[in-house]
């Protein structure tokens, strides 16, 4: 990779991952996940490992409070130690998450921000966009987005119109018009006209001039960002911004901020193997097919059936003389929805038609299973006791990262809160039940005892 200046990633791991229900959640959102199924880390990892090179410093990660745990393992587990984890009280979208890195960092440092839930296949030509984003950002003052080309008429992506390149700025274009998600005609008719993008959602800009162009459209961004980081409190690697203050930072994404105002707008077309994982149908796409078109994880078989995606992790799931599904099979749900409509799942929690059925449900989700330790995330859902077996061979941290729990612990029964732990010898019967009306979210790690 070509020498560089020094550049600070910043990676934001604030989605909800709604589109992969019921394998994401919200408690649980897909950049914690291991997609492509078959990978051997989550997105998230792969995120951080993307930019594991001599030319980027210890990126800055935001995300919400209740996945600081979930964040601090996952780059634990790859042994990259970040330069700082800042947690959101709620999601205010991508501008005022960019804004925190910015002020976080020196007015000259340039920022590459990605997100968490990406998939990208082909790391050099990913660096070799990187560096032709720095190479605008350092000589023109440019605030530079990554462009796909479109492979079929998307609607669930934004798209971005370009025009002229610069002849000193090999591999950069000027940005005419961003279009936010289109209906399906007007997204064919971009596909027929040539000239248009997806947009990737990465974006390379020094922080001085990204809050110079924030105060110019969005001030309220900036002024409530800063209160948020003058209220901070610290711990260890993470940085906790004042609820009080960012809950007023308005929720605007960069595109709606100041991509679709600046005059300092470019694009860097790319073809990396890019894909936002934003739907079952997009798995289907990347992933390995049969001979009839299916894809198939798990426990999982299909018959006379065609360009299928049917995941299943216990349950023996088979599908027989259907085509262009989608089927979900978990402990907790089952998804049967038409391949092409796998882009409105997110509706249906906006109608509310879910949280009944869904959140009535307790699980435990094994993130981890090593040799000495095991890592678990309990739901609980409320009014629910979960019993647990007494156990000989290891111990147990049960760490609140959401709600109230009652623990039943020996002898004992206490109250446990966000934030708090607790810790079960082996030996101990022990239980624990929400105590709010709200679900309860536990990280369980087991520590297994090994024989000299």
């Amino acid at each position: 990779m070509p020498k560089l200046p020094l550049i600070q990633p910043v990676i934001l791991s604030g989605g909800a991952g709604t589109r992969l229900w019921p394998v994401s959640c919200r408690h649980f959102p897909k950049q914690f996940l291991a997609l492509p199924v078959d990978s051997q880390y989550s997105l998230l990892q792969q995120t951080a490992l993307r930019i594991a090179e001599k030319c980027f410093a210890p990126p800055i990660v935001l995300c919400n409070e209740v996945h600081r745990f979930v964040v601090a393992e996952h780059l634990r587990a790859i042994a990259l130690k970040p330069s700082c984890i800042v947690l959101e009280p709620e999601g205010r979208n991508t501008a005022p998450a960019a804004a925190i890195a910015a002020l976080l960092t020196l007015p000259e440092v340039v920022l590459l921000v990605m997100p968490s839930d990406h998939v990208i296949l082909y790391k050099d030509c990913f660096y070799t966009a990187v560096t032709q984003a720095v190479a605008a950002v350092v000589q023109q003052g440019r605030i530079v987005t990554f462009g796909i080309t479109p492979r079929q008429p998307e609607t669930g992506y934004g798209y971005i119109r370009y025009g002229a390149g610069w002849r000193e700025l090999p591999g950069v274009y000027e940005v005419e018009q961003f279009v936010e998600k289109p209906d399906l005609i007007t997204a064919q008719q971009f596909l027929a006209e040539g000239g248009y993008l997806w947009n990737s959602g990465l974006f390379a800009f020094r922080a001085s001039h990204y809050l110079e162009e924030l105060d110019r459209f969005q001030p309220g961004i900036t002024t409530a960002c800063r209160a948020a980081l003058q209220d901070m409190s610290r711990d260890c690697e993470f940085y906790h911004l004042s609820s009080q203050q960012f809950c007023t930072v308005p929720s605007v994404s960069i595109d709606h901020a100041i991509m679709q105002h600046t005059k300092h707008a470019a694009v860097v077309p790319v073809e990396m193997g890019w894909s936002d994982v934003g739907s079952w149908s997009t798995l289907w796409e990347i992933g390995q097919k049969d001979s009839d078109g299916n894809v198939l994880h798990g426990n999982s078989l299909a018959i006379s059936s065609h360009r299928s995606y049917v995941h299943s992790e216990n349950l023996f799931t088979v599908v027989f003389g259907v085509e262009d599904l989608i089927v979900i099979v978990t402990a907790n749900a089952c998804l049967v929805i038409p391949r092409n409509q796998s882009q409105n799942i997110s509706n249906i929690f906006d109608k509310g038609k879910i949280n009944f059925n869904f959140q009535n449900l307790s699980c435990l989700h094994s993130n981890y299973n090593e040799k000495n330790f095991n890592i678990k995330n309990i739901s609980v859902q409320p009014g629910e006791k979960v019993f647990f077996k007494e156990h000989q061979y290891f111990a147990e941290y049960w760490i609140i990262i959401h709600g109230t729990a009652r623990v039943s612990r020996g002898q004992k029964t206490f109250l446990l809160s966000t934030g708090n732990f607790t810790k079960i010898l082996p030996g101990m019967a022990h239980t624990i039940e929400s105590n709010v009306n709200e679900p309860l979210q536990i990280i369980d790690v087991q520590l297994y005892f090994t024989s000299s």
